[in-house]
């Protein structure tokens, strides 16, 4: 049977090669939609195992601007929003939504994981 100090220095071990990781496991998937009126996006779609409740959704306009929107819940599909833009959809589908403007439907065109 191993002493408390040797089961110490042991997992200390294994904390510094790396068998101790702190960072969450997440997953990332880029979609690029093209939508009804010649808006293009470019959606990183970041998901974490661990803390479902931190998924979120980065935005990149054709223009440079990135826009995080945190998930929200949705009763079939998917909902990205942070008040002032939303990105909702189910499949290859999407809705961009820019304040009180009406939503503008987009396709996926690409997908990379």
């Amino acid at each position: 049977m191993l002493n408390p100090r040797t089961l110490m220095l042991s997992m200390a071990m294994l904390c510094t090669m790396g068998a101790c990781s702190t960072s969450p496991s997440q997953t990332t998937n880029t979609v690029r939609y093209q939508c009804d009126r010649g808006t293009y996006l470019s959606v990183l779609f970041k998901q974490d195992k661990i803390k479902p409740d931190q998924d979120m959704a980065v935005v990149q306009l054709e223009d440079g601007t990135s826009i995080e929107l945190p998930a929200s819940p949705a009763a079939s599909g998917f909902l990205y929003t942070n008040g002032r833009y939303a990105l909702r959809g189910k499949g290859n589908e999407a809705q961009w939504s820019t304040g009180r403007m009406a939503a503008e439907t987009c396709q996926a065109i690409s997908n990379t994981p």
